[in-house]
């Protein structure tokens, strides 16, 4: 894990000027949160392995793709309208989808199907089932697995609030606000995206704030905040500028 880290920094995306060569220089450069948010990162990445498969594969590849796009949208968003916790919503954007993780690692195929529009996946990949179909096949859905999962790995309130209630944001209590909402609206950033492989998955500025608009999402955000849902949606089209380039590093040198 220090190797990967160490050769992590020392990659072109965060221009060093001289080697990094030990994980306290790379806690002293980047700090101690964020070396902490690679890491998890990582290690999520590698602690499921349910994709044996080529199809199980680019679903995994999805959720971790769509998760650290999630996490640096959150992150950047949070430092942009003051949320003292950026560390704590780059968590809760890797962690928002870990119900899914698990799922694919329980469930294999069977999962893995329902992520294509024929479930002999003679058609096209189509994205993340709709979560009534997960709670149909097996019981419940990728939030409520997600819940248990967390639960049992004993995180924080903070982060089961955002397992919760990122998909719902309106439902999150005031006392995890913004940060719930933060992640819904990252979360919805990273899904609303087409080909990650794109250069611009978004269709361009106009095109993701018209989305970004019809989500109703960002008015939870901007609640108690100085600042209106245009100039909040008009920071996420700033921020996802950078965020296919973050992604493409993370999981590569991952």
């Amino acid at each position: 894990m220090s190797q990967w880290l160490i050769r992590h920094i020392n990659s072109a995306y965060y221009s060093m000027r001289e080697s990094i060569d030990t994980v306290e220089r790379a806690v002293r450069y980047l700090g101690f949160q964020p070396v902490c948010n690679l890491i998890l990162t990582k290690v999520i990445g590698e602690s499921f392995s349910g994709a044996e498969e080529p199809e199980g594969e680019q679903v995994q590849q999805y959720i971790m793709k769509t998760s650290v796009l999630a996490a640096y949208v959150a992150r950047e968003l949070s430092k942009e309208i003051g949320f003292e916790e950026p560390g704590v919503a780059y968590t809760g954007g890797i962690f928002a989808q870990i119900g899914r993780l698990a799922l694919l690692e329980d469930e294999g195929e069977t999962y893995v199907d329902l992520w294509f529009e024929e479930q002999d996946r003679s058609a096209s990949f189509r994205g993340p089932p709709p979560q009534g179909q997960e709670i149909l096949h097996f019981e419940e859905d990728y939030v409520q697995n997600g819940l248990a999962v967390g639960k049992a790995c004993g995180v924080s309130d903070k982060l089961q609030a955002v397992l919760r209630a990122h998909h719902r944001p309106a439902r999150a209590r005031t006392a995890f606000r913004p940060l719930v909402p933060l992640v819904a609206v990252a979360f919805k950033v990273a899904h609303h995206a087409d080909d990650l492989e794109d250069e611009n998955p978004w269709d361009g500025e106009e095109a993701l704030a018209r989305d970004l608009q019809g989500f109703q999402v960002t008015r939870h955000v901007v609640e108690g905040q100085p600042l209106s849902e245009r100039k909040l949606i008009a920071l996420v089209v700033d921020i996802v500028g950078d965020a296919i380039e973050f992604v493409d590093e993370v999981l590569d040198a991952a």
